[in-house]
């Protein structure tokens, strides 16, 4: 994670001036976020083979062939888990944007700080901020209500139907 705060603090000002601030710290998050995340990936890679191997072996020595019908539920629901996988994706990428838009503003406002103090317009400007918040909460909200039908659908309805 330093490097990638390292690599900021080194960027010259050209480059910067391609990106926000807002930008610039939403990207700074989200790669230290995958750099923590990569770990538990790559030991995902070797473990969730063994661990089907060990849970269907296990599952055929309590039910003998019928562990057959969870098998063919489980292939059949991977293209829908794609589908909404990639709702999941755009809802998370809308808010990003949005994420992007509030610190932007935020940034601004902080800076402008004497400013909107001196003419009074902390509440004008509070509001435009708390718009862009709402709209990030909105697709975070679309994002979490996918999570929670999906996770839904596959821990109690097909699990008793197998």
């Amino acid at each position: 994670m330093t490097i990638v705060y390292r690599k900021c603090l080194t960027m010259t000002v050209n480059e910067r001036s391609n990106f926000s601030e807002g930008e610039i710290q939403t990207l700074m998050s989200i790669d230290a976020d995958r750099t923590v995340n990569l770990c538990n990936s790559f030991h995902e890679l070797w473990s969730l083979p063994v661990q089907m191997g060990v849970a269907l072996f296990l599952l055929y020595t309590q039910v003998k062939v019928a562990f057959v019908s969870g098998i063919a539920i489980t292939i059949l629901l991977i293209p829908v888990n794609r589908w909404i996988s990639g709702l999941i994706a755009n809802a998370t990428e809308k808010m990003m944007k949005q994420k992007d838009e509030r610190i932007r503003r935020a940034g601004e406002l902080l800076t402008h700080i004497r400013t909107l103090k001196m003419y009074s317009w902390e509440l004008l400007f509070t509001d435009r901020l708390m718009e862009v918040r709402e709209l990030e909460v909105k697709h975070l909200s679309v994002c979490t209500n996918y999570i929670l039908a999906w996770t839904e659908l596959i821990t109690c309805k097909l699990t008793f139907v197998s």
